[in-house]
Parts: C-alpha cells; structure tokens; sequence
C-alpha cells in the first residue's frame, strides 16, 4: 500500500504524527525496506523512460537540433528519487535491523 502513496499522503502524515507524538511504533524491517525501495525505483524509472521518450518525440516534432536547446523538465534522476524515499521511510517508520542469528522464520517453538 505504501509504495502506491505520494510522499504527501494522509497516511505518510499521520505516519510522522504517530512517530513524532511516540505514541506508537510503526516499524519494519531492513529487508522490507530494501524491497520497498526496489519497487520504487522500479516504477519511477519506468516513468521516467517513457517520459523521456515522449518528450524526445514531441521534441522532434515541433524542434530541429538547432532550434534551441533541448531542455528536459526538472525532474529526480532515479538515484535522488530512491534517497528522498529511503529518507522518508526512515523518518517515518523505525527500520529494524536484520537478525543475524535468525533465519527470518520468526520465533522457535
């Protein structure tokens, strides 16, 4: 759910109030957050690529090369994107380290 939402979502807010007020705990775990940050940067280089590419032939169609500058929208290279996310995650939501005697199968019988 969360990768679906903006960064200025209710639910990221109310994320911060519950961090910042302490009166909560919203956590995950390392792991979560590597795969979140996957998905992320999955889909906005996506994004980005088709929008290159739609700005590139409306570019073609109005402009020749020596027209005027090729100038594209001011937008978060793929690597900026994922550090905002990785900043709002972990301001948001306390990220719990990997257990290093664990296996990830949760608590022995």
């Amino acid at each position: 759910m969360v990768t679906a939402l903006p960064w200025n979502s209710t639910v990221w807010e109310l994320f911060r109030a519950v961090r910042a007020a302490g009166t909560g705990r919203i956590a995950i775990s390392e792991m979560v957050l590597i795969e979140l940050l996957a998905q992320r940067g999955r889909e906005y280089s996506s994004a980005l690529d088709k929008a290159t590419a739609a700005h590139q032939a409306l570019w073609k169609l109005q402009f020749v090369d020596m027209d005027a500058a090729h100038v594209w929208p001011a937008v978060y290279s793929p690597e900026d994107s994922l550090q905002k996310w990785e900043d709002i995650y972990r301001q948001t939501m306390e990220v719990l380290p990997p257990d290093p005697g664990g296996c990830g199968r949760g608590p022995a019988p």
